[in-house]
């Protein structure tokens, strides 16, 4: 299936990474939907004009979520590319975390995005093509202090697709679920740290690349060089630990 005309949903599209990736699918003939709980008016005018279509919700919701995903199937009908980006992404430690903001953080990061895979993968089946992104992130590899959350929830999120994506292992392609786990390229107020555009463009490339191939079931680091060291001295650590263990 070629590039010009596939439906895509990206969630968390208004700004950052998502709009990045909507600019770049855009421009290779995408038709692009946003679900994102910024309103409208706040995303840049330049930008409106890349996006064939725009739904406010907050993914915390999965009332609101059902019923917008309602509404896309019911004008779009075929939705060939979901990629799930958008998350919740502040740090503290854990006991600081209230009941309702524990809660909120897992159907954020995880239960949203599986539950919209859910919705969206027989069309992508019933129309023998679709591909299913998972943005994750590093931060899911290994747990860190006041990241309980983030890497818990972006950690599920990594197994999930993986597992998913090994069960359409045998479709011979026709649709793949993939997970891009970037380095941290951004602050939280969104300013950009070194090497920000090589880990955008890094994800870019992956995504076509996954666009355009049968991957399938694959973990995509997209890390820094500093940041790939000091994940291999940490695994080998691992090993050595474990090895040496009783």
């Amino acid at each position: 299936m070629e590039n010009k005309g596939r439906n895509t949903i990206i969630t968390g599209g208004a700004q950052g990474l998502g709009k990045r990736i909507a600019e770049h699918l855009s421009r290779s003939g995408h038709r692009i939907i946003v679900l994102d709980i910024k309103a409208f008016d706040d995303v840049l005018p330049a930008y409106r004009r890349v996006i064939e279509d725009y739904y406010r919700v907050d993914l915390s919701d999965l009332t609101a979520v059902s019923r917008t995903l309602d509404d896309v199937i019911n004008k779009y009908k075929c939705v060939s590319v979901l990629i799930n980006n958008a998350a919740l992404r502040f740090f503290r430690d854990y006991p600081d975390f209230s009941e309702e903001e524990v809660e909120k953080y897992i159907t954020v990061n995880f239960t949203a995005p599986i539950l919209i895979i859910k919705r969206i993968f027989p069309i992508m089946v019933k129309h023998g093509y679709g591909r299913i992104i998972n943005i994750s992130s590093r931060g899911g590899f290994r747990g860190y202090r006041t990241g309980s959350m983030y890497s818990s929830t972006k950690g599920a999120l990594i197994r999930f697709t993986e597992a998913f994506g090994m069960e359409l292992n045998g479709n011979e392609g026709a649709v793949t679920a993939n997970v891009i786990c970037p380095d941290s390229f951004s602050s939280l107020r969104g300013e950009k740290y070194d090497g920000y555009d090589y880990i955008i463009n890094s994800i870019v490339k992956h995504i076509d690349k996954i666009l355009n191939s049968n991957l399938n079931a694959a973990v995509i680091p997209v890390l820094l060089p500093r940041s790939k060291f000091l994940e291999i001295a940490r695994n080998l650590k691992d090993m050595l630990l474990f090895l040496g263990g009783n």
